[in-house]
């Protein structure tokens, strides 16, 4: 996809990468729901657009990686994307955590998100980030630079 990557993949550990696909939140909704979506000119889950994320997997799988996807819901402009991947990740004290997106009228797609997290071992922890990702990033965006005493 023509988007930074951490829109569309990201790795979870353990030789694991998590990779967006369209048509996984295609399936997850009815037509109103998917004409509702609040992406600014709709949701593209065209083939072309399928064929794109299809190929960050076959590569990540041929470089020898598990490969886990997760619904992720582009919009037709390529750059505003309903994506559980723009996350932050932690460890401590040998529990792995996930700070996760999630938008507002996209309840069944966030629910889809964290459970593919949690199935991954994951605490999820949710973020709200209904008012930003319109600016054409998310959750890591907001908080690329961070420091740890």
């Amino acid at each position: 996809p023509d988007h930074h990557a951490g829109m569309y993949m990201m790795t979870a550990g353990n030789h694991t990468v998590v990779v967006g696909d369209p048509s996984a939140a295609e399936a997850l909704l009815n037509e109103e729901e998917i004409a509702t979506l609040p992406l600014p000119e709709g949701a593209d889950f065209s083939d072309e657009t399928q064929r794109k994320f299809d190929s960050v997997a076959s590569q990540c799988e041929a470089a020898g990686y598990r490969v886990v996807r997760i619904p992720v819901a582009p919009g037709k402009d390529g750059r505003v994307f309903l994506t559980y991947l723009n996350s932050i990740l932690d460890e401590r004290d040998d529990k792995r955590s996930i700070y996760m997106p999630t938008f507002s009228g996209a309840e069944r797609l966030n629910e889809a998100g964290a459970k593919v997290w949690k199935d991954l071992g994951f605490e999820v922890k949710t973020v709200d980030c209904s008012n930003c990702y319109r600016y054409f990033g998310s959750l890591r965006c907001l908080v690329n630079i961070l420091s740890r005493s």
